[in-house]
């Protein structure tokens, strides 16, 4: 424990700083490799000084008539959309308030499982009552691919009261189906639909178009630019494509956004715009040699497997995303991890179960690559005597939605009890499960909770995985009352 008058963060800053370590995760960018050089200057010379208010000259984010809504349309011009509005609070609030534009109490919406919990957040604000659409589980690997096109018609089908749609595009891994097929059965129904393209934010630059839910025009699409875009951490985009939806977005985010916004912050998404007019396809290009060189040099490694979707499967992976196993090896992701950590300097986005994560983005270059394939080498010759892992069980649940749907803002202010995890089989959930990263929730609030839920959980936690504080601590939160929606 620190003692009075010490800077414990600061501190462990520093400590991380002079490990010198390489990096395969967010932010999108290597610090000033990979930030645009505009911006670079203007910290280098100027960081604490432009730390600045609305000033007369700097404009006003809540109500833009000068510079920022000049910058606004011209990230706008530069990603295809009807407007676009820069975010200071992350993908979070770009989400929030997308639903709060969409989404009215006890109206039902289509979410798909793997959403990020700011969409059960968001729920709790709007009064929607989530529909949860299936997902496919990659089998082997042990991670939801996300929705494909059956699992949205059916759900669509089961559904016909549905009054909104958010999607997902791409799995956090880097997963897909092709969204302007999921767009389309969407389309015939009428209803707007929001894509949390938080981690695709590159895509629009891509050589394949129809990987991005932007480029093909989706109602409302949020980025999450700084996971995968050359700039600061906590920055985002909303764009909007559907003129009728703009006056709502706008009143939303008056309602939820900060009073105060970084100046440095949108300075760094303003410098973001013009880079990527002047050269956003050159650089995830660049991004994707390197990425396409990781992969291939990593599958020659005795041990050691990179995850790609069956080319007729109909799924892609992102090609900036890296899935790597050690499965072979028995060597689990999150051992890997550790040991690329503790003897390589090298950090992942995420290890789990079987696998690791890596990022590339604009910053990264050949020799981040030479590096990490060097250490997996070494890794890869040591003999540890050890089996193939073993695989998760109990996963077919997760494809499933949850029995009764439930308000998530009548469960928030409903009365609730922590109980043991034995005990609250056939109880209502009352808080989510959850994972991080991604954030994504394991169980939903609503859901009754199952023997299988219970097994599962107990069985990934037992393996490893961090789950969300209540479970941690041997209990988990349920209703005292029965609850409709």
């Amino acid at each position: 424990m620190s003692e009075k008058g010490q800077s414990p963060l600061t501190n462990s800053i520093r400590e991380h700083l002079g490990r010198n370590a390489t990096g395969f995760h967010m932010p999108g960018h290597k610090g000033a490799k990979g930030l645009p050089r505009e911006f670079v200057l203007l910290a280098r010379k100027h960081f604490m000084k432009s730390d600045l208010t609305e000033l007369p000259g700097l404009d006003d984010l809540r109500a833009p008539s000068a510079c920022l809504k000049e910058s606004q349309r011209l990230a706008a011009a530069v990603f295809g959309a009807k407007q676009t509005f820069y975010l200071t609070n992350g993908s979070t609030l770009g989400i929030q308030a997308s639903l709060l534009a969409v989404s009215a109490p006890d109206k039902k919406i289509l979410i798909p499982r793997n959403a990020h919990i700011s969409v059960l957040n968001g729920l709790v604000l709007t009064g929607g009552v989530p529909v949860l659409a299936p997902l496919v589980i990659e089998e082997e690997w042990g991670f939801p691919m996300g929705m494909s096109l059956e699992g949205l018609r059916e759900t669509f089908s089961e559904n016909p009261d549905l009054s909104s749609a958010l999607l997902v595009n791409p799995e956090y891994r880097g997963t897909s189906a092709e969204i302007t097929e999921l767009l389309r059965i969407v389309e015939k129904r009428g209803i707007p639909v929001i894509v949390d393209e938080a981690h695709g934010a590159h895509l629009y630059f891509g050589r394949r178009p129809t990987f991005s839910a932007q480029r093909c025009g989706a109602d409302i699409v949020v980025h999450g630019a700084h996971k995968t875009l050359p700039v600061m951490t906590q920055t985002s985009l909303l764009h909007v494509n559907n003129d009728e939806l703009v006056k709502d977005v706008q009143q939303a985010l008056l309602l939820l956004q900060t009073t105060s916004p970084s100046y440095l912050l949108l300075a760094s998404l303003d410098a973001l715009q013009a880079e990527l007019y002047r050269k956003g396809k050159e650089l995830l290009e660049k991004s994707s040699e390197l990425a396409n060189k990781l992969r291939a040099e990593a599958q020659k490694i005795s041990g050691f497997r990179v995850y790609a979707p069956e080319k007729s499967s109909g799924w892609y992976q992102d090609e900036t995303k890296i899935l790597l196993s050690s499965a072979e090896l028995g060597i689990t992701g999150w051992e890997l991890a550790e040991i690329l950590r503790n003897e390589y300097c090298i950090d992942v986005e995420l290890s789990d179960y079987y696998y690791v994560l890596l990022l590339i983005n604009f910053g990264h270059e050949m020799a981040n690559v030479t590096k990490i394939i060097r250490a997996l080498k070494r890794i890869g010759k040591r003999d540890l005597k050890r089996k193939r892992l073993p695989q998760i069980k109990n996963r077919e649940l997760f494809k499933k939605g949850p029995g009764p749907n439930v308000s998530p803002r009548n469960v928030y202010f409903a009365q609730k009890e922590k109980v043991g995890p034995q005990k609250a089989v056939g109880r209502i959930a009352a808080a989510p499960v959850i994972t991080y990263p991604p954030g994504i929730p394991l169980l939903w609030p609503g859901e009754q909770i199952s023997r299988e839920h219970i097994d599962f959980l107990l069985e990934t936690q037992s393996l490893g995985m961090k789950l969300s504080n209540s479970f941690n601590e041997g209990s988990l939160e349920v209703m005292i009352e029965k609850l409709g929606s």
